[in-house]
């Protein structure tokens, strides 16, 4: 697993440090920064980062959100090809900025860019609009219609819908998951969902500080105890609770561990725990 997580940090991280190079190529510009925080789905044999689609409604089960992936490129892009994809909540004017047409409370922006080999890249953005309970392209009207190519495909109006209940449970379900952030010291980072048990063993060998004669421990649950008070014969109750270092090096990379936003046994800010870099 420790393998895994190195090649796929490295490619990835590989094509997003190397966009800045390629603005000579005519494509839309996405800023890197746009896929801060990117998590992998299907990087691997052993990856099993699956989503639930929420049912549909007229208000999501989160508000605002974002939601940021890579994997590998499917369909007809050149082998070894990587796609990025960016979704966040924004306003209508917002919206309006990039091209919508319809309009809601509720609005997504959708970034993705598609990293070639050769060097190249092709990006694309759009707005996307709840109406009724269903998400929809917003730079088309209401009514799905495209005064240039007539209605639009019923197909492509259901993946839209999809793709966009799935950003939405993904990042609903972020907030209730450990991650680790890994990057250089400026730029964009990848983000692996895991927990306690899973950094401790995926980042045993991480860098030592200079000086040091043995590694910090990193975040982990202690469980709940007894510990006797000094100076007497009374015990004190300790509930069970997050202990040690969030920030680490490995393999060179600055990491950060975030616990979750949210947890049953976490009763204080997770920013006073560990909140990504900035």
């Amino acid at each position: 697993m420790t393998t895994e997580v190195r090649d796929v940090t490295e490619l990835a991280l590989t094509f997003l440090y190397a966009c800045e190079h390629y603005e000579a190529l005519p494509s839309t510009f996405v800023d890197p920064m746009t896929f801060d925080g990117a998590v992998p789905i299907d990087m691997g044999p052993d990856n099993d980062l699956r989503y639930l689609v929420t049912q549909k409604s007229e208000t999501p089960p989160v508000w605002p959100m974002r939601f940021v992936t890579f994997q590998q490129s499917k369909h007809d892009w050149p082998d070894g090809s990587m796609t990025f994809q960016s979704h966040r909540s924004i306003s209508p004017r917002e919206g309006r900025l990039i091209g919508a047409k319809s309009f809601s409370r509720y609005m997504i922006e959708s970034k993705g860019t598609v990293f070639m080999p050769s060097g190249r890249k092709r990006s694309a953005i759009a707005p996307y609009s709840l109406i009724f309970g269903v998400w929809r392209n917003a730079r088309f009207p209401a009514d799905g219609s495209n005064r240039n190519l007539g209605a639009v495909n019923s197909a492509d109006l259901k993946e839209d819908d999809l793709r966009m209940r799935l950003a939405v449970t993904g990042a609903l379900t972020h907030r209730y998951e450990f991650s680790v952030w890994i990057g250089h010291h400026s730029g964009p980072r990848l983000r692996f969902l895991t927990d306690p048990e899973g950094v401790r063993e995926i980042f045993r060998l991480r860098d030592m500080l200079p000086g040091a004669s043995r590694r910090a421990a990193l975040r982990h649950w202690v469980r709940s105890h007894f510990r006797q008070k000094r100076d007497t014969d009374a015990q004190a109750w300790i509930k069970r609770h997050l202990r040690g270092t969030t920030d680490f090096t490995w393999n060179g990379l600055r990491c950060r561990i975030q616990p979750p936003e949210f947890h049953e046994d976490l009763h204080q800010d997770a920013s006073s725990m560990g909140a990504p870099l900035t």
